[in-house]
């Protein structure tokens, strides 16, 4: 077991008379999600909204699985509802362009298929937003609870404006094709800007001819390792990802690939800029009746830039 959260200091530095030189920062780091003191600075965020199951630390009731931080668990009551789960970091932090704005972070994660492709969904994201409770009805419409897709999103005309008033930023591991998200396939890595329907996409489907398929594809129950860096003075957003299960992965499993799978040119002060913002995952599910599936965080690592300004 291993947890260490660092975050949000403050310190003074003198030469030459009085300098003062303010940093800011927030950094853990989960190797595992096994015992009590693992989750401590995790927070399950349930909605007022939405009556069906929240995520849960454990193991899915109906899975044999390790210990994890189950998003959405598989419950195969033949009667339950679209599944919603949504975890953070317990605080959030100043997203300032000066200190705190590039980050990067590593995860592993399951996703558990009970169907054949394209017949499960909806799937999962990391995200940073300013809100800690996902949007009304975001549980629909492979929304990932990240958006309501009532708000100028219809399925006659999904809106290029579709935006938010609470701004996020999300990579989506999707198993769902929606044709109004404009998705290309149920297997697919998608960089989201204040919409689901993506900035770009890694198709990581059979039909895609993709060099990232068999490895990445998000049918075969596999493990996989994640890695997202941001960085401000560029501006890139960079994805890259490995399938743990996989016989072409290195023996040492958490190596990082050299080449991202997925990259995009975005500056994130222009939604964040100055504000309080969170960190976390969300994931929605289809019910048993309709092909659900399990999304599993098994460990998970973050830090932001720490920078100086006298």
């Amino acid at each position: 077991m291993e947890m260490v959260t660092f975050m949000s200091f403050l310190f003074l530095l003198f030469r030459q008379g009085a300098i003062i030189v303010r940093c800011w920062g927030l950094q853990f780091h989960h190797t595992t999600f096994s015992g009590v003191d693992d989750t401590a600075d995790i927070s399950i965020v349930t909605q007022s909204w939405y009556r069906g199951p929240d995520a849960q630390f454990g193991v899915s009731p109906d899975v044999s699985s390790s210990t994890g931080i189950w998003l959405t668990p598989i419950i195969s009551t033949g009667s339950d509802p679209t599944h919603l789960g949504r975890i953070v970091f317990k605080d959030p932090y100043l997203f300032d362009p000066a200190t705190t704005a590039s980050f990067q972070t590593s995860f592993i994660f399951q996703i558990i298929t009970t169907r054949e492709y394209g017949e499960c969904g909806s799937g999962m994201a990391f995200f940073v937003s300013e809100s800690r409770e996902a949007p009304n009805n975001s549980d629909s419409y492979g929304a990932f609870g990240l958006l309501d897709p009532n708000q100028g999103y219809t399925l006659a005309a999904p809106q290029e404006a579709s935006r938010e008033a609470t701004h996020f930023f999300a990579v989506e591991f999707d198993t769902r094709l929606h044709p109004i998200n404009r998705d290309p396939s149920a297997s697919h890595i998608g960089i989201d800007i204040d919409s689901v329907i993506s900035s770009n996409t890694t198709d990581t489907s059979a039909v895609s001819s993709s060099s990232f398929y068999p490895d990445l594809y998000f049918y075969n129950n596999s493990t996989f390792m994640a890695w997202i860096d941001y960085d401000f003075t560029s501006k890139m957003i960079q994805v890259r990802m490995i399938n743990m299960n996989s016989s072409s992965t290195s023996t040492a499993s958490s190596r990082r690939p050299m080449d991202p799978c997925l990259l995009y040119s975005y500056d994130l002060s222009a939604l964040f800029s100055g504000k309080y913002v969170f960190v976390g995952f969300s994931a929605t599910s289809a019910p048993s009746t309709r092909g659900a599936e399990g999304h599993v965080i098994y460990a998970w690592n973050f830090s932001n830039e720490m920078g100086t300004e006298s």
